[in-house]
């Protein structure tokens, strides 16, 4: 550990090569030479004398303690680096360095701004340029409840032209900084006057909104007042129309509170605008709202018939038509149709004219087109007129209205006042999809084309979200035909599964239940030591090591035995019964087998020593056939070249067994007395690992659980609940090598897990809530399905085959799990049962394109940033619409194979 100082004209750089607390390996310190005193200057001679505290020094730390803080006082003030800027505490007479903070705000805005990134917690406002992001505990370090706004102001000079942007806070400390600035003008004519310099240095949320490089922004006229930060705990951003405040809620009643507001906090303008706001949207403004920026309003407009998805001829020869050039392709009038049938209440319409009777609900419509808005029309005598849109009352006492609906024009009719174009909407839907385009992108990109090409006024985003929203819930998706293959049915027998890291914010999850306490029977599962061909750990790491089979074994794991550790796991091996491969062992050792087997042996000696179930190893299930084949062949009733259809058929059903007699005969000679005996072992343990677990009664299952509004399953509808495992309610996990690693999102959802079947069509999918396990897959076949698929792929089958036989194996008994080939070269402890490759002379497996869930999640993973930060049934509803999208694809493209 050394220290060495470098001297540079106006900078020190103190380079520490030694670590500190096995954790620090590096510390540079920048030191401005104007900062310091120039009465007691650091010198560099000073400086190479500090060296660092070590233990056998703590008797002299209260000296060290002083000599330091004489030290920090000669130092001055200190500049921030490329990392947190921290004071090393430097000691005179030990050799460690102690690290605390820094005085002054450098450091602590440093600190500050990285963790406002690191949460994800800076929140862009629509009005005045303002952003919020949490206040800071300067003491504990750490991001606070409370909010501040930064006001964001860009300002420029007469003459140079140059703009700078300030940033004005609105805590206590930089208040009368935004007071004073928030008055001036966008132009400075006297430069000197303003020191911008030093304008953001008033309080420390200005630092930090300088290392965020927050922009300043234009407003959006039509957006609302009112804008939800957080849910829990509540915060809202209400802008007054003068200026924006934070309103959270305090106290068990929740009561509304103004944090920017010096005097009635609970009756300022704020308050009043929000619960305004409220009232205007028929909401309580005591409920606390889970995203305001997502009410039931934006989804719902004038329009109400259902839009054909795929259009129909009709709509098809309609917008041929609509698209040729010119302007005059909407009608004049927009008028209501007349039900024949009566209102909800039970009265005729009147079928009068609406343009006679002057029954006016707009007078003055836009439609709304990409390039262009359409607000007039030319009459006879070529002047511009208003288009018009009618209603249609009923005759009674009654006040409902038959208003235009649009459909026959393909408008879609948000207001009566703005309607649009259905290829416009078309068009965004297909660029969402196909060219991760975001809405905001689309509005961007065509308000610019109007302000390049056209006079037209620009496109309201809060509107064309409205549009949007409304207008997408209006397909009518077949969604339980679009979501079911028209070849595997309602339930797939071969399933190919897989979570994909696309979630929604947290804080809008809806508020977690109490699980009602059941107190059914337990459903007990096999015991993972049933379950295995070689108990002991000791003894599976001693048989591996001697099979000379690299796969599965630690780093460094040398292959072969010493006689000291063969005779060990000799007797480990007789302790457990395994007489049959004590002497396939010991034959093996006499015949020269040294301190490997012999390479004929080693796919069969390494698969019996994995951690992976008999089961797992032979996938045969209740196949008679199978199975018989297995005893035959252990009974020596038949050879693997004597019966060449039972060998093809022991292939395709147990290719590990095959390879491993094939190995071992050569070819097809004779299996070995003791090679048979240890296949009746594997055919007793196959037999008895179901037999001797009890089917689970009916009255252990409880109703399936009310839907959460968080999975989407059109055609697979929940039959049952699941019961109490005994598995569950031990504390340790099962053993085994094969993890699955999540890294969650701080403040996103883990992501969705979705089932597709063997031609790609996606059958629904469920948002997960906690980081993905084999509960997720586990829990949607087991209350789904009424019978387990014959085959699930799935890069973590082998723990999920192990949750599996935990818990139900008889509803499992007849299933495959498969690792698909690309994760499974990552499944190094695994049995190679496991391995799709294994089963290369079945056509049904080999068949599989085991990647069709990677593929799909590469478009949902496109199309993220616009559905991250949704509402839960929002983000539900967009996810399922692109995977309807890509169904439709994918059934046009079995169809046309067909």
């Amino acid at each position: 550990m050394y220290i060495r100082v470098i001297s540079h004209e106006k900078k020190l750089y103190i380079n520490d090569s030694g670590k500190l607390n096995r954790s620090l390996e590096k510390i540079a310190i920048m030191i401005r030479k104007k900062r310091v005193p120039k009465k007691d200057p650091v010198s560099s001679e000073s400086l190479h004398h500090l060296k660092k505290k070590s233990t056998r020094a703590q008797r002299a730390e209260n000296k060290d303690n002083a000599a330091t803080n004489d030290v920090t006082k000669r130092m001055g003030n200190l500049s921030v680096g490329t990392e947190p800027a921290e004071l090393c505490k430097f000691s005179t007479r030990s050799s460690s360095v102690a690290v605390l903070s820094l005085p002054g705000n450098n450091d602590q805005a440093f600190v500050y701004a990285r963790n406002v990134r690191l949460h994800q917690r800076c929140f862009k406002l629509s009005l005045d340029g303002c952003y919020a992001f949490p206040d800071w505990s300067e003491k504990e370090k750490h991001l606070l409840r409370n909010f501040v706004l930064v006001e964001v102001k860009r300002f420029c000079t007469e003459d140079e032209g140059e703009c700078r942007v300030i940033y004005m806070c609105s805590c206590a400390t930089g208040e009368s900084n935004r007071e004073r600035l928030g008055h001036m003008d966008n132009i400075v004519q006297d430069p000197s006057g303003l020191q911008f310099a030093e304008e953001d240095h008033y309080c420390l949320h200005s630092k930090v909104a300088k290392q965020l490089n927050l922009q300043p922004f234009e407003d959006d006229e039509d957006t609302d007042c009112v804008q939800q930060i957080s849910t829990v705990p509540f915060l809202a951003a209400v802008h007054d129309g003068d200026r924006y405040g934070l309103l959270k809620r305090v106290g068990r009643m929740g009561k509304l509170t103004c944090q920017q507001c010096p005097y009635q906090r609970h009756s300022c303008g704020h308050i009043q605008s929000y619960n305004d706001w409220c009232r205007e949207r028929d909401i309580e403004p005591e409920v606390a709202l889970h995203l305001a920026s997502e009410s039931v309003e934006e989804f719902t407009s004038i329009s109400y018939s259902p839009i054909p998805y795929p259009w129909p001829a009709e709509m098809k020869e309609k917008f041929e038509r609509l698209s040729e050039p010119g302007l005059q392709q909407f009608p004049k009038h927009l008028l209501p149709d007349c039900p024949e049938g009566p209102c909800p209440h039970g009265n005729s319409w009147d079928k009068r004219d609406p343009i006679k009777q002057g029954w006016v609900s707009h007078d003055g419509v836009l439609i709304h087109l990409e390039e262009l808005t359409i607000s007039t029309y030319k009459d006879a005598d070529g002047s511009e007129v208003n288009r018009v849109a009618y209603y249609r009352p009923t005759i009674g006492g009654c006040t409902c209205r038959r208003q235009y609906d649009g459909l026959d024009d393909l408008l879609h009719n948000l207001d009566n006042k703005n309607m649009y174009y259905f290829g416009f909407l078309l068009k965004y839907m297909n660029d969402m999809i196909y060219s991760r385009k975001p809405l905001k992108a689309a509005e961007r990109s065509a308000n610019k084309t109007r302000q390049t090409a056209t006079t037209h006024p620009p496109l309201s985003y809060r509107l064309l979200r409205k549009a949007w929203n409304s207008w997408a819930r209006r397909l009518a998706i077949p969604w339980n035909e679009v979501f079911r293959c028209p070849v595997c049915g309602e339930e797939p027998t071969c399933v190919v599964c897989d979570g994909t890291c696309i979630g929604f914010r947290k804080d809008f999850l809806p508020p977690a239940t109490e699980e009602t306490k059941d107190t059914g029977p337990r459903v007990a599962g096999s015991r993972h030591a049933d379950r295995v061909f070689v108990k002991t750990k000791q003894a599976r790491d001693l048989l591996l090591r001697y099979s000379g089979e690299k796969r599965g074994q630690k780093a460094g794991c040398k292959n072969g035995l010493s006689g000291g550790e063969f005779a060990n796991l000799i007797s480990l091996l007789d302790n457990e019964g395994h007489q049959e491969l004590v002497e396939i062992l010991q034959r093996l050792r006499s015949e020269g087998g040294g301190r490997i087997a012999p390479t004929s042996y080693r796919k069969l000696l390494s698969e019996l020593a994995k951690n992976s179930p008999v089961c797992g190893i032979v996938q045969v299930g209740e196949d008679a056939e199978a199975i018989q084949l297995v005893g035959k062949l252990a009974k020596g009733a038949i050879g693997l070249v004597t019966s060449a259809d039972s060998a093809i058929r022991l292939q395709k059903s147990a290719p590990v067994i095959f390879g491993s007699l094939r190995d071992i005969t050569k070819g097809g000679g004779e299996i070995p007395g003791d090679v048979k005996e240890l296949l009746l072992r594997i055919h007793s343990i196959l037999d008895k690992m179901f037999n001797d677990v009890p089917v689970p009664p009916e009255s252990a299952y409880p109703p399936p659980a009310a839907p959460s509004g968080l999975a989407f399953f059109p055609g697979l509808d929940q039959h049952i609940g699941l019961p109490r495992y005994e598995a569950d309610a031990k504390s340790s996990g099962n053993p085994g090598s094969c993890r699955k690693e999540s890294y969650g999102h701080p403040s996103l959802t883990p992501g969705i897990f979705t089932l597709f079947c063997r031609h790609g069509i996606c059958y629904g999918f469920d948002c997960m809530t906690s980081c993905e396990s084999p509960r997720h897959p586990y829990q949607i076949f087991r209350t789904r399905f009424r019978k387990a698929p014959n085959v699930i792929v799935y890069d973590n089958a082998c723990k999920l085959h192990q949750y599996a036989l935990n818990r139900e194996p008889h509803f499992f008994r007849n299933t495959q799990f498969l690792v698909d080939r690309f994760h499974f070269r990552g499944h190094i402890g695994c049995s190679l049962g496991y391995c799709m490759d294994e089963y290369k002379q079945s056509i049904d497996i080999t068949t599989i394109n085991s990647q069709v869930n990677e593929q799909a999640n590469a478009g949902l993973i496109r199309i993220q940033p616009q559905l991250s930060y949704m509402s839960p049934s929002n983000f539900v509803f967009h996810a399922s619409l692109f995977l309807a999208i890509r169904n439709f694809d994918a059934i046009s493209k079995l169809d046309m194979t067909s």
